[in-house]
């Protein structure tokens, strides 16, 4: 499998999925021609689309999914504020849904809307995916991931020093320390994570002005294979077929 980064920064959030079998779409934050593009234009082997929540940056192009036929998948909230559709489904923490060749499971995050992590099963192989955006907590202990792609927005010493002098408003601080995951809270979970079979973590949605890049893949690296995904980028995971 691999996956393709469509958007990956807070103008817009978008990654692909690719597998032998099928495309799975993360996210629809960017404008739907541009994710049209990374699909070749090609839709004919999408078999759905995971929404984590109503913003804009990971929503945008949500009816322009519905409108092309491809299934959704997102939380309640985000469901009902763009309106029913027969292939928008609200979904529940620890529910499962076949996608394809892909068993998902969503999962609650900690957000300042309703949001979802996603664990993805692609069943021929058992290779199993963690995703998880825009939260500055996970609660929940995994077991059996083979490849992390989550977010590590900002450094909190970085962000402290731009308060300090000036260049983000206290109150933009107070939004991320409950919205966004800090590097500190990235390692903290992956402390506590059974990291025995990753093979790959992918770094998501790094802050331009809060992070610093080459400390968090520096760190993170400690872990397990990093990399950090930036538009056009198409990321190995696995074994390529």
């Amino acid at each position: 499998m691999k996956i393709k980064v469509v958007g990956s920064s807070s103008s817009g959030n978008c990654y692909i999925l690719q597998s032998p079998t099928g495309k799975l779409i993360f996210d629809c934050g960017m404008p739907w021609k541009d994710t049209l593009k990374a699909l070749n234009f090609d839709l004919s082997n999408v078999v759905g689309c995971l929404v984590t929540h109503c913003h804009k940056d990971h929503s945008k192009a949500i009816l322009d999914v519905l409108n092309n036929g491809i299934t959704v998948l997102t939380d309640k909230n985000t469901a009902s504020i763009t309106g029913t559709q027969y292939s928008l489904i609200g979904v529940e923490h620890n529910s499962q849904h076949v996608m394809g060749d892909f068993l998902v499971i969503p999962f609650n995050i900690e957000h300042d809307v309703p949001s979802l992590g996603y664990i993805i099963k692609y069943i021929p192989t058992g290779e199993t995916i963690l995703f998880a955006t825009d939260t500055y907590m996970i609660r929940y202990n995994f077991k059996g991931l083979n490849y992390i792609l989550l977010e590590t927005n900002y450094c909190k010493d970085t962000l402290d020093k731009n308060v300090a002098d000036g260049f983000i408003d206290v109150s933009m601080k107070k939004r991320l320390l409950k919205s966004h995951f800090s590097l500190e809270n990235v390692k903290i979970f992956l402390d506590r994570t059974d990291l025995s079979k990753v093979q790959k973590i992918v770094l998501l949605h790094l802050s331009d002005r809060n992070s610093d890049s080459d400390r968090i893949l520096r760190e993170v690296s400690k872990y397990a294979d990093t990399v950090i995904a930036e538009p056009g980028m198409e990321i190995i995971l696995g074994c390529e077929w």
